[in-house]
């Protein structure tokens, strides 16, 4: 959420890439514990109460084809909406084979990938075919969980650069259609 919209120009802490959006949290995970049916539910139920633009730092893996078709429906129904979805591709490139997670791998989802401090692949990050977008994934200074900042790296602080832009284009164009932004 900090890295998406912290509050800006007041001194304190960090600013998001759009200070103006809202954030609405929608918990689908314990920890790092959660069903795929349990996201699919949220991202319903973040678009049927008004997101415009979701942001998903999480992955799975290994999904079964029941797994993936429920997911699918659930980013499509979002997507038929007029939402834009982001998700984080996965941080276990290791020699070279990180497979693009889901949901980042869906047809209607932007798969975004992290760069490092070289504007170069980080070492981590999942990449392939599969993804639309990088965005800046190590060493980034924001908000944490309990009040103060961290340092953090991963794909899922890549993403809500992508989904704080994609809000901050919308607050100057709101007539952009999802498949413009």
């Amino acid at each position: 959420a900090g890295i998406a919209a912290a509050s800006g120009d007041n001194a304190i802490g960090v600013a998001g890439v759009t200070w103006g959006a809202n954030i609405m949290p929608v918990r689908v995970l314990d920890g790092c514990n959660g069903t795929v049916s349990d996201l699919a539910a949220g991202i319903m139920w973040a678009v049927d109460n008004g997101a415009d633009v979701l942001n998903m730092s999480l992955q799975y893996y290994n999904l079964s084809t029941a797994e993936v078709q429920n997911l699918q429906s659930a980013v499509n129904y979002a997507h038929t909406l007029g939402a834009v979805l982001v998700a984080a591709a996965g941080n276990n490139n290791i020699g070279g084979v990180g497979v693009i997670a889901y949901p980042s791998r869906l047809a209607n989802v932007l798969a975004v990938t992290a760069t490092d401090n070289s504007d170069t692949f980080a070492v981590f990050s999942n990449h392939g075919p599969q993804v639309d977008l990088c965005a800046p994934g190590k060493d980034i200074w924001s908000t944490w969980t309990g009040g103060g900042y961290a340092y953090q790296f991963g794909t899922s602080m890549a993403a809500p650069y992508v989904a704080g832009t994609v809000a901050l284009m919308w607050s100057y164009e709101p007539m952009l259609s999802r498949d413009h932004a």
